[in-house]
């Protein structure tokens, strides 16, 4: 049942990040950009994204980070540098799950210095920091 409640975490958090990352730019768009309508192109990487978002919740990994990998290319392409941080935050995240710390911390690093002004660039920040440090022996928790 464990399982269960790592999807249903990291969906909650799949929904949480989007509205939280937002940048500067995000919250106060362009008058022309703030009517702009949804195109077809916005939901097909916001539909590719959420794909990525159930994969790497039901554990496929690889799938996971071919899909965040697709969503962060649309994202930035489009100009939404936020979604695209919290893309290549997660391709990490994948890695890191996968026990390829290497990779993970290659990818943290990516969002760190591309978006430096993201949510997601603080939250590589802290995974990697939790991952590089030792961890705590028991007596001391």
């Amino acid at each position: 049942m464990w399982w269960v409640k790592t999807k249903w975490l990291m969906l909650l958090l799949a929904a949480a990040l989007p509205v939280g990352c937002m940048g500067k730019q995000a919250r106060e768009p362009s008058p022309d950009a703030r009517y702009r309508p949804a195109t077809y192109a916005d939901v097909e990487v916001l539909s590719t994204f959420n794909k990525a978002v159930l994969a790497a919740a039901d554990g496929h990994y690889p799938e996971a980070v071919s899909l965040f990998e697709e969503a962060s290319r649309q994202f930035k392409l489009q100009g939404d540098l936020a979604r695209a941080a919290e893309a290549v935050f997660w391709i990490g995240y994948c890695y890191e799950k996968q026990s390829r710390p290497t990779e993970a911390a290659k990818f943290y690093r990516r969002v760190m210095e591309t978006y430096p002004n993201t949510r997601a660039s603080r939250q590589a920040q802290e995974r990697q920091r939790v991952s590089q440090s030792p961890p705590t022996p028991p007596d001391q928790r």
